[in-house]
């Protein structure tokens, strides 16, 4: 593969990678904008809104290490393509929940699939990138989830929630 049409590979994974990334950011991270609307109707205590966001990042930590170690065994997208779909599934059954203990384990499971999409991710980027790209790269990636997940994440989330109400959202 020539220096151009591997540039052009480089972006596209990258690219492709990040906007994922960044949309289980927004997913991940959109509860916390939304609990003026879903802490009344679930009834819950401030710590129980506290545990349904800190339940996804323990999940989270220990899913990046596990998956990431299978994703050098026996390859990164077996562990990317099924992590997408299974975080995407997750999301939307958050906003299928009538209970803070069904939301919470929904909500788990959420950092299951994140875990699943962060390391391989990592590591698939670094390995397609020329050397002199791989950090611009990997910082691409890296920032697609402050960018998207908290920063337009929190007016796409609130404003179809506004619209369309908070279970929609996570639709």
């Amino acid at each position: 593969m020539n220096e151009e049409n591997r540039r052009g590979y480089e972006w596209k994974i990258v690219i492709l990678l990040a906007m994922l990334w960044g949309c289980a950011g927004m997913a991940r991270i959109a509860i916390t904008y939304l609990f003026p609307q879903i802490v009344p109707e679930l009834k819950l205590s401030n710590t129980q809104a506290g545990m349904l966001t800190s339940v996804v990042a323990l999940t989270y930590a220990i899913a990046v290490w596990f998956f990431g170690s299978i994703s050098d065994r026996i390859g990164r997208k077996k562990i990317i393509v099924p992590a997408a779909i299974f975080f995407s599934v997750t999301s939307w059954l958050s906003g299928v929940m009538h209970s803070f203990f069904s939301t919470a384990i929904v909500r788990g499971l959420m950092g299951i699939g994140d875990g699943g999409i962060f390391s391989p991710s990592m590591a698939t980027i670094a390995e397609e990138s020329a050397p002199q790209r791989r950090g611009s790269n990997l910082g691409v990636f890296i920032c697609t989830f402050p960018l998207i997940g908290q920063g337009l994440g929190a007016i796409i989330s609130t404003q179809l929630a506004a619209s369309y109400g908070w279970r929609w959202t996570f639709f």
